[in-house]
């Protein structure tokens, strides 16, 4: 399993951001999803850029405001996504996103925590943008 974790802080609320984390059918701040297929309330697909092959994601937790876990189920293998609010002070906001990847493919396994960065600093960076 491999792990790897970014944080970022906004000048945002936490509803700000949690406004943005939690609706996937708002992809127009997201530079590397070009479609998102809502399942229901729980489940979505992005098709992502990088790679394009799915990701499926289904809510497992979520807190409003304070936290919220996803797990995902990929062509390559299954894992979680955890999101954790911070909120410093009124105007700014610490967002911590966390990825856990178990690929189905061990090669593939030492690449992932590439991808993982690549993925995770594109989501932020787009993401205060659309906050800007």
């Amino acid at each position: 399993m491999s792990m790897y974790s970014r944080e970022k802080q906004f000048k945002a609320t936490s509803e700000q951001i949690w406004e943005k984390i939690i609706n996937p059918s708002d992809n127009s701040w997201r530079s590397n999803v070009p479609e998102v297929i809502i399942e229901n309330d729980r489940q979505y697909s992005e098709m992502n850029s990088q790679n394009n092959l799915p990701e499926a994601y289904t809510l497992v937790t979520q807190i409003q405001n304070v936290n919220r876990a996803l797990d995902i189920e990929h062509q390559k293998g299954t894992g979680r996504r955890t999101f954790e609010l911070h909120q410093d002070n009124k105007d700014t906001t610490t967002l911590k996103i966390t990825e856990e990847f178990d690929a189905k493919n061990k090669f593939f396994q030492f690449s992932i925590n590439r991808f993982f960065k690549n993925q995770l600093s594109t989501y932020l960076n787009d993401l205060e943008k659309a906050l800007a």
